[in-house]
């Protein structure tokens, strides 16, 4: 049986806790039944979803701007607007600049795993496995406040952005960056840095064995 341990830190433990329950919650198809590989092509666009774009100030560091100029447009949106337990009881939309063939496979192998969990497996080579980001890579998602689900109104952004070997390779060389709905610089850091710690990467270094990213979000 394969075995993934993971220590999990403190300030992330009550939302670890809240994202899974919720995922126990709405989960419950994919335990008593076939998980579907993920759709191909464009994924819907719901009222909400539609309601919420162009809702975030570019960002006033000019290096980020540049970074996530178009992403709405030029890259894929690889999930809907889910709820996160995993951030802060928030709601979230997911794009990548690039390789959102593996973002789509690592979702399958996450899903795969939630429903094997607590199963005595006799096989380890059957075991969902998780591919490794390129350089380059950038993960973003668009995080709202969703009140009576009838409105976004847009919190952050958060960027997860693969840099060069050896950048920090506690943490698979991603660096972290958070900007506010205004623009405004909140966090920017690795695994060494307090603030990018405290809001991010002390729960992502749990996440080893899937390049220390969740992958909980999805479409449609």
């Amino acid at each position: 049986m394969r075995w993934h341990v993971a220590i999990i830190r403190p300030r992330c433990a009550m939302a670890l806790g809240t994202g899974l329950a919720l995922t126990w919650l709405l989960g419950w198809s994919l335990l008593s039944g076939e998980i579907q590989e993920p759709a191909e092509g464009p994924l819907p666009v719901n009222d909400l979803l539609a309601q919420s774009s162009s809702r975030f100030a570019a960002p006033k560091d000019t290096d980020l701007a540049r970074l996530v100029e178009g992403y709405r447009t030029d890259w894929e949106r690889v999930s809907g607007l889910v709820f996160s337990g995993m951030h802060w009881q928030q709601s979230v939309v997911v794009y990548v600049n690039r390789a959102s063939d593996v973002y789509r496979h690592n979702r399958q192998a996450y899903l795969e795993e939630f429903q094997r969990a607590g199963e005595d497996e006799d096989d380890p080579e059957s075991a969902p496995t998780y591919r490794t980001y390129p350089r380059g890579t950038v993960i973003l998602k668009e995080a709202f406040r969703i009140a009576d689900g009838q409105s976004a109104t847009p919190l952050n952004l958060s960027l997860m952005v693969k840099r060069e070997a050896g950048f920090d390779s506690a943490l698979g060389d991603w660096e972290f960056i958070q900007i506010a709905a205004e623009g405004d610089l909140i966090i920017r850091g690795t695994s060494e840095n307090p603030a990018s710690r405290a809001l991010c990467t002390d729960c992502h270094l749990n996440m080893k064995h899937r390049d220390f990213v969740y992958h909980t979000a999805g479409g449609p």
